[in-house]
């Protein structure tokens, strides 16, 4: 989200005060793995690959826009 170019300094800050509510969680070996599985199956990028694969791993539910997600049955969406 803080990626898009069209976003002004107030909105930044929202996005920053919103994803502090959320947890990190770094890539390990095993994480990349699940990543480059989910890419293959799914067609996913990498990035994207990842966060399905941290919310497999950790066993929570992905909150995104991107109705993408809702294909994978292996996590559950919570739409925002």
């Amino acid at each position: 989200m803080l990626a898009l170019a069209k976003l002004t300094s107030t909105e930044i800050e929202e996005i920053k005060a919103f994803l502090e509510n959320f947890i990190s969680v770094p890539v390990d070996d095993r994480l990349a793995e699940t990543a480059a599985a989910y890419r293959r199956n799914y067609k996913f990028g990498l990035a994207d690959a990842i966060i399905i694969a941290t919310a497999t791993d950790k066993q929570l539910p992905l909150a995104s826009r991107d109705k993408q997600f809702q294909k994978i049955k292996e996590i559950t969406v919570i739409e925002i």
